[in-house]
This record gives structure tokens, C-alpha cells and sequence, in this order.
């Protein structure tokens, strides 16, 4: 690491070090000093319980001036016969005993003197008694249960939890078990529970209780907010939404993209809707809801809503583009008092317009009768009829539309002695690509270059001998705006998952053997999701459990309820509804029953001959069996479209490579010129401030993790997030630690990822005395922890 210190400030450092040696040597001669004296009059004072275990009691007290050692006596009773239990010198004791057994205690200091021993006169006396801990209960929220764990007590049997529906109620017994959880399924939806848990220990057939933990509440999770809807009043747009899922308040969030990034616009309580009046006139919004409920000082949330749009216009829609893989999907703000909308399309602007069709139903239109890469302009326009003569509004401004930029597809890498050189088959629409990489299949992938070519030579910090996993994604622009595609996938082949499924054919509910599938399941729960009971609906679970079995936890969605499940890869863009689609193998498959366009019933595509598809579903007939049927099933509801393209570890032989700066735009975004050394913009960050502190801040033999803190106090005091624009706060806090790091020669990273509420989120990844660790700016202390890259899902709980 270089160091950054003048020679001034070394000898500050110098004579502030002679400083500190004098102050901490003044204190030592005087204890030396003042220990010599022993008053047998005295006596020695805060004798304490410190510690209790199951078989023994743990005592401490203050230093006896002049002392020696210590003398414990012990009764049971406060006024019964002490006896000596031991002597030591030190200032703490371990008494053994019986558990739940009340004792008492006194302590006396003695001093040699010549052949005898003078003593000091007793402490006061305390009370105390061997006793099981106490444990800490934590609960998850499930659809349909509720989850209460609690920490292990070193000794204890098992434990006991009790639940009751008020916190100063009665508590009932619920389970006795030698687990660290209990499953509680026998509860109503939304009702309010309290638990407790005690440890227990049994000792010749007596069972021994330990104290109740607090009590923790907790309720099944929220259910998915619907019939959401934005509409235009006199002074905003009011977005309202009618079905209330017992929440204690809602959180609204808004983007001026429909796969931007969310902010949160405002937290309500129990309020069905909301009205913004901070919007602009010609501008499009999209909004999102969730509600929360507040438990145990902590707010839980439940899933967000499909973003829905609005805007203010003169009469003309306010037209967005979303392309799929499949097809080009638009829409626009409701408008009121109309009969309908026109959809006309054309492959040039000045060219001629096609009328598409007109809908009457719904602000949308999902145009899926297209030429894949082929760049289309739409423009809508309103209508009016009144007896026979109709009436039309002005057309909206054209805007582009194209399938999406589909994945890259044979890609390659072969090392070299420069470095590793990709290739892969290039998507027709696509203007360029990003390479992402990883040293795991499953790692954490991080930016290492852009092309717009189908090849790129990555010589960015290859350590010799190390095996490197690379995804890659092609973007476009549509209507200005930048666009991506999905991520080519490291992930098992289509072959492998779909063998994986069609390995636990047959396995059912009537013997038991459906089992193993729920077990898989919850062997590898995604972030958010809690375990699934037997009792329960299985087939989303079976589609998981492929997933984890087959390794490819990547793209396959974990999770145990369906709509989840379909929201979840409708947000990666990885979902197509067109039932003129010619599904793959290992394609998931989602099925409505009650065709109110929510899924009731999901499975695995085996095999498609174009006009017949073949699927295998866990939870068929109670069992996992095969499905016939034909390509546009009425009852079929849509596909979810994991990416598959798989490519494999390539392990670099050549010579080590330098590190690169590959985060030049996250540090544009922020108001950061990564050209320029002190390149901050008018945001009022005091940069100069920041590493001038940092020099002081930091002793020339500070460790690179010294250093990191002094920085991320540096941060929390001199970046100013007040008026940010073009990113969010923890994009421009993390850009700004990944700078100073860059000044102080330390590796470093920015990492930004979207949940699956469409909010993105930035941390920065830095090598600090060889460990890997993770700075998130995200809470509020900005926590610096040793970090372990995971893979989530999903997480509904904040």
C-alpha cells in the first residue's frame, strides 16, 4: 500500500506515539504503589454473579488492596454454615453446582505475613444459582405458517415454545423439541401471535426449565397487493389500489423507467392510496406499492407490485416501449372518457402506418407478431364515438420498438499468454455488449469490459493458474434510452436440468416419497423464503428443488408459490406470455386454472414437436407426473425462460495482469471524472478535505483495514448526498470509497445489484490485508465486514 505522509507529519506521529507511552507508564507506577497497602478492616467490595451455566456459577470482585489471593466461602442458605470452596489469586471464581439450586456467597482477601495469613473482613453476600440460558427467539413469515427459531443453550435438552395472542396473555405450550426451530402451521392468516422459548435440561428423568426468552411477535406474511391503478386529477396522479393485505402502512415507489430504478417516493399508514403531486407535465411515471407490517421493531415487507404507469398529457398518450425476448409490449396512462385506442405501427417513421388493432379494454398492447431484430415505430392515438360519427385525439409522439437483445449464444474462451479471449455468436439488434466475470459459476460477477464487437480479450486482473467464468449481455437503444438483454448463463445445460426432474418421475404423496422433493427444497432456501411444510401445495417447490439439484440456482427461481415465481422472471425479462411460442426443454411452464390471469400451477417443459408440448409437474395428481397438450392450451398462462447458454471455467496459464479501472461509469454517474484526479462535481463533496483527514487519519504503520475505517469516516462526513440526480445515495457513496481507495493503492470494486423490487443498491468489494471484504454504504453506519460472496433470489423481508 503506499503510504501517504509527509515528513511533517511523520514526526506529529512521531511525538504523538512519546505522548501516549508517558500518559499509559504514569498509571502503572502508581498501581504498583497503591497496591502495597492491606487493611484487614476493609472489606473486599462488588462481588457479583458474572456467569451462570447449567452445573456452576461464575463470581467476580474488585482488587483487595495489597492482597494475595482470595478466599470463596459457600452456603445454602444466607444464614447457614459457610464453607470454603477454594482460594485463588486471581479476581474471578468457578463455582460447580447443582442446576436450579440457590447458593450464597462471601469472599475474603488475605496477605502473608511471616508464617501466618492475615485476612480481610467478608464481602456482602450474593445470591446465585446454576441455571440453563436464555435463549434469543427470531421468527420468519411464511404464506401459511410461521417460523420461530432461536439460538442454541450450550447444555440444554431441548426446548419448550409457547405461544399466546397477546404479549401479556396467556401462553400456551406449543412443542417440545431438540431443534433450534418450530414450523407453526396452526395459525389464522394475519393474525397477531406471541412466542416464547425456554431451554430445558433432564437429569435423572427431572426435568430442569431455563428462563423464557422475550417474546417475539409474528404473523403470516403479506400477501401481494392487487388491483393497483394510476389515474389523473386536478393537481397530480393518484395511484390507488383496493386490495388491502392486513398491512400496517404502505411504500410507494416511483421511476421514471419501467426497468429503471425505483425510489422510495413515500411511506403511508393504512391508507388505500396516494397522490403525487411532484410530477411535471408530458412526463411519464411508473409506481410500484408493497405493504409493511411492523413487528419487534422491525418493519416487514411484503412482495411489490407490477409497476404500474401514469402521466399528464393534452389528450395524446404518453407511449412506453418494453421489449421481450418475443415480442414488443407497449403502454400508456389511462385516459378517461374514451371509447378506445388505435395501434398503428410502421418500419419507418416517415414511411406508412399500419393500423394494428384497436383496444378498449386496457391501456396496453402487446405487439408478439414480429421479425426478431427488426426495429418497429408505434404511435396510439384515442377515440370517440358518440351515435355513428367517431371522434379521434391527437397521435402520441412515435416511438421504437424491438424484440429484446437476446442472449449471447456459443460463447468461448481460450487462454492465452495475454490473457483469455472470448467469442460468442453476436445478437443482430444489439449496438455492444458488457463481459462480466467471476472465479466462480456461482460467484459474484463483476464488469471487466465492453465491446461492440462478438469477441474482447480480457487482460484485467488474471491472477496465473485461476479459473474465470464469464457472462455476457448485449444492449440497444430504444427511444434514447439504453436497453439490456438477459446475461449469457454459466449455468447446467437444458439436457442435465431436464433429466434432473424427470429422475424423480413417480414419486408421490400415498408412500411418502414425495418427501425428498420438499427436502431438497428446503436445503437451499432462497433469502426471504421459509420452509415448506408437507402438508402444503409442492409444485413450485418440485420446479425449485430441480433447480438445486441440477445446480442451476442461478436462473431457475426457488420459491414455493407461483406468482411469486412468474413476478420474479417477468422482472429479469426472462417470461413471454405469447402462446405462439415454441417452448424449449427445461422451459418453465405456468398454468390458470381459474383464468384470472394469476397462476395457479407450475411444471417443466420436456419437449415440444411444434405443435404438442410434453411436461413433467411435481404435485400432479399428488404425485410427479407427465402432461400432454397442445401449444395454445387455453388454460396455459405464460413461460418463464431461464437462460441457458452454458459456458465453463477457463483457467488462465499465462502471466499475472494489472488491475484496470472498470467502474469509470458507475464514477461518472456519481458526479465522479475518473480523468480527473480531483474530479468531483458542484454536489458539495469537499474530496480535497477527504484525503487530506485521510493522511492524518491514518499512522504509517496503519494495516490497509486501519486505513479502510478512517476512510468510510472520511465518507460519512464529507459526501454530501443532498442533491443527487443521476444515481441513488449508496451508488454515490460507494463511488465515492472506491475513489479514495484508488488513491491509497488499494484493490477495489463497485458492485451494484437490483432486487427484485427493481431497487438498485451498491457496496464496494476491496482487498485488505489479503482477505476479501464488503463496505455497504447502505446502512447507516456503513459496516465493513469479511466478505463471502452469496447468490440470492429473492428477499421480502427489509
Amino acid at each position: 500500500m503506499r503510504k501517504r505522509l509527509s515528513k511533517t507529519l511523520k514526526h506529529i506521529l512521531c511525538y504523538a506515539v512519546i505522548a501516549a507511552m508517558v500518559v499509559s507508564y504514569m498509571p502503572l507506577s502508581a498501581s504498583h504503589s497503591y497496591a502495597a497497602s492491606f487493611n484487614k478492616d476493609n472489606k473486599v467490595k462488588e462481588l457479583t454473579v458474572t456467569e451462570k451455566g447449567y452445573n456452576y456459577v461464575r463470581l467476580g470482585w474488585a482488587q483487595f488492596n495489597g492482597a494475595e489471593g482470595y478466599q470463596v466461602y459457600r452456603a445454602t442458605s444466607k444464614d447457614g454454615k459457610y464453607k470454603l470452596q477454594g482460594s485463588t489469586e486471581k479476581l474471578t471464581y468457578k463455582n460447580k453446582g447443582t442446576l436450579n439450586k440457590k447458593y450464597y456467597y462471601k469472599v475474603r482477601a488475605y496477605k502473608a505475613s511471616g508464617d501466618k495469613k492475615i485476612y480481610s473482613k467478608y464481602s456482602a453476600i450474593v445470591a446465585g444459582k446454576p441455571a440453563l440460558a436464555k435463549t434469543t427467539v427470531s421468527v420468519k413469515l411464511n404464506d401459511e405458517s410461521v417460523s420461530v427459531n432461536w439460538t442454541e443453550v450450550p447444555a440444554a435438552t431441548g426446548y419448550q415454545v409457547v405461544r399466546a395472542t397477546s404479549k401479556d396473555g396467556e401462553y400456551n405450550s406449543l412443542k417440545k423439541t431438540k431443534k433450534l426451530s418450530v414450523l407453526n402451521t396452526s395459525v389464522v392468516k394475519y393474525k397477531n401471535y406471541f412466542y416464547k422459548v425456554r431451554p430445558y435440561r433432564v437429569i435423572d428423568e427431572k426435568t430442569y426449565y431455563g428462563p423464557y426468552s422475550s417474546a417475539v411477535q409474528g404473523r403470516t406474511n403479506l400477501r401481494e397487493i392487487k388491483n393497483q391503478a394510476v389515474s389523473v386529477t386536478s393537481d397530480g396522479l393518484k395511484i390507488t389500489w383496493k386490495d388491502r393485505p392486513a398491512a400496517d402502512g404502505y411504500r410507494i415507489y416511483r421511476s421514471d423507467k419501467a426497468d429503471g430504478t425505483f425510489s422510495t417516493l413515500v411511506t403511508l399508514g393504512e391508507k388505500d392510496s396516494y397522490t403525487d403531486k411532484t410530477v411535471q407535465k408530458g412526463k411519464m411515471y411508473y409506481y410500484k406499492v408493497r405493504g409493511y407490517m411492523t413487528m419487534n421493531g422491525k418493519n416487514y415487507f411484503g412482495m411489490t407490485t407490477s409497476p404500474v404507469s401514469g402521466g399528464i398529457t393534452d389528450g395524446a398518450p404518453l407511449v412506453t416501449v418494453t421489449p421481450t425476448d418475443y415480442s414488443v409490449k407497449l403502454s400508456w396512462p389511462a385516459i378517461s372518457n374514451i371509447t378506445g385506442y388505435e395501434v398503428y405501427r410502421a418500419t419507418d417513421p416517415n414511411g406508412t402506418w399500419k393500423k394494428l388493432g384497436v383496444n378498449t379494454k386496457s391501456p396496453t398492447w402487446e405487439n408478439d407478431e414480429l421479425t426478431l431484430d427488426t426495429l418497429y415505430y408505434y404511435k396510439v392515438r384515442t377515440y370517440k364515438k358518440s351515435g355513428s360519427s367517431t371522434t379521434y385525439g391527437p397521435y402520441s409522439q412515435p416511438v421504437q420498438g424491438c424484440t429484446g437483445v437476446r442472449p449471447p449464444t456459443s460463447v468461448k474462451g481460450t487462454a492465452g499468454s495475454n490473457g483469455i479471449q472470448l467469442s460468442w455468436t453476436a445478437s443482430k439488434n444489439a449496438l455492444g455488449y458488457e463481459i462480466t466475470r467471476a472465479t466462480s459459476a456461482s460467484g459474484t460477477y463483476k464488469l471487466v469490459g465492453t465491446t461492440t464487437s462478438a469477441s474482447f480479450l480480457d487482460n484485467n486482473g488474471l491472477s496465473k493458474g485461476s479459473s474465470y467464468y464469464y457472462k455476457i449481455r448485449g444492449y440497444m437503444k430504444l427511444n434514447g434510452e439504453t436497453v439490456y438483454g438477459s446475461y449469457s448463463s454459466t449455468s447446467a445445460s437444458r439436457d442435465k436440468v431436464v433429466s434432473t426432474a424427470l429422475a424423480w418421475m413417480g414419486c408421490k404423496e400415498s408412500d411418502g416419497s414425495y418427501k425428498k422433493i420438499i427436502d431438497t427444497y428446503n436445503s437451499n432456501l432462497a433469502p426471504g423464503c421459509g420452509k415448506l411444510s408437507y402438508k402444503l401445495a409442492w409444485c413450485a417447490a418440485y420446479v425449485s428443488a430441480v433447480g438445486i439439484k441440477a445446480k442451476a440456482t442461478d436462473i431457475i427461481v426457488r420459491h414455493s408459490y407461483c406468482p411469486t415465481m412468474v413476478n420474479t422472471y417477468k422482472n429479469k425479462k426472462q417470461y413471454t406470455s405469447n402462446k405462439s411460442y415454441s417452448p424449449s426443454p427445461g422451459d418453465i411452464i405456468f398454468f390458470d386454472w381459474n383464468k384470472n390471469n394469476v397462476p395457479d400451477h407450475v411444471g417443466m417443459v420436456v419437449s415440444c414437436d411444434g405443435n404438442t408440448v410434453k411436461t413433467i409437474e411435481g404435485n400432479k395428481d399428488d404425485a410427479v407426473s407427465e402432461r400432454t397438450l397442445s401449444k395454445g392450451w387455453s388454460l396455459l398462462l405464460g413461460y418463464g425462460l431461464p437462460p441457458y447458454t452454458k459456458t465453463s471455467g477457463i483457467k488462465y496459464t499465462g502471466s499475472s495482469t494489472s488491475e484496470k479501472e472498470v467502474s469509470a461509469q458507475m464514477l461518472k454517474a456519481a458526479g465522479i471524472n475518473p480523468g480527473d484526479p480531483d474530479g468531483y462535481s458542484d454536489m458539495g463533496s469537499d474530496y480535497d478535505t477527504a484525503e487530506k483527514n485521510l493522511s492524518v487519519g491514518c499512522g504509517e504503520d496503519a494495516t490497509e483495514l486501519e486505513q479502510m475505517k478512517v476512510m468510510i469516516k472520511e465518507m460519512q462526513n464529507t459526501a454530501d448526498t443532498s442533491d443527487l440526480v443521476d444515481c441513488n445515495e449508496s451508488e454515490y457513496k460507494a463511488a465515492f470509497i472506491y475513489r479514495l481507495c484508488q488513491d491509497a493503492d488499494i484493490d477495489a470494486c463497485i458492485v451494484t445489484e437490483d432486487d427484485e423490487d427493481g431497487n438498485s443498491y451498491s457496496w464496494v468489494e476491496v482487498v485488505l490485508d489479503e482477505k476479501l471484504y464488503k463496505i455497504d454504504p447502505n446502512t447507516e453506519e456503513c459496516k465493513i465486514t469479511e466478505y463471502t460472496p452469496e447468490v440470492t433470489d429473492c428477499n421480502v423481508t427489509e
